[in-house]
C-alpha cells in the first residue's frame, strides 16, 4: 500500500490559551497569530490567502481587533521552533522511508496516514512538543 503527502490547502486555527497562542486579524484586517515567546511574542502575519507573509519577535504583546479562526497554509520557522505541518513526525518519516518498515508496519502505517489525511488534521509543532490539531482548528492532544 502506498501512501503521498498531499498539500492540502488551508487549515483553519483557532486560539489556545493553554499552549500560548492566539489567532485572529489585527487592526489591519490582517490574520494574524499571537505566540506567547520568551518574555515577549512573536507576532505571524498572513496574507489575504493565508500564506506566511511576516515573522517577527515583539517585546510585548499586540491587540488582536477580532480573534477568532484564520486560515493559512502549513509553515515552518526553525528560528522560532514553530511550525504547522500536515503530518506529525511520526507520520512524515514513514512517508519519506516507508522501505525502513516491515510489511506489517507498512500496511498499518498507510491506513493510519491516509485517514489522518481524510480527516483534514494537521499539527502545530511549539515548544518542541507537536500538537494535534484537527479540521475545527481546535488542539486535541
Amino acid at each position: 500500500m502506498s501512501v503521498e503527502t498531499k498539500t492540502r490547502g488551508r487549515h483553519r486555527l483557532q486560539s489556545n490559551a493553554r499552549h500560548g497562542w492566539k489567532t485572529g486579524f489585527d487592526a489591519e484586517g490582517v490574520q494574524t497569530i499571537l505566540i506567547d515567546y520568551h518574555q515577549g511574542v512573536v507576532c505571524l502575519r498572513f496574507d489575504s490567502n493565508g500564506r506566511l507573509q511576516l515573522a517577527e519577535r515583539l517585546p510585548k504583546t499586540p491587540e488582536l481587533e477580532k480573534e477568532t479562526t484564520i486560515k493559512v497554509f502549513g509553515f515552518e520557522l526553525p528560528e522560532f521552533g514553530i511550525a504547522l505541518r500536515e503530518l506529525p513526525y511520526d507520520y512524515q518519516e514513514f512517508v519519506d522511508s516507508p522501505w525502513a518498515y516491515d510489511e506489517e508496519e507498512r500496511s498499518r502505517l498507510a491506513v493510519d496516514v491516509n485517514q489522518w489525511q481524510e480527516r483534514d488534521c494537521f499539527v502545530i509543532i511549539w515548544q518542541g512538543r507537536e500538537h494535534l490539531c484537527f479540521r475545527d482548528g481546535l488542539v486535541h492532544s
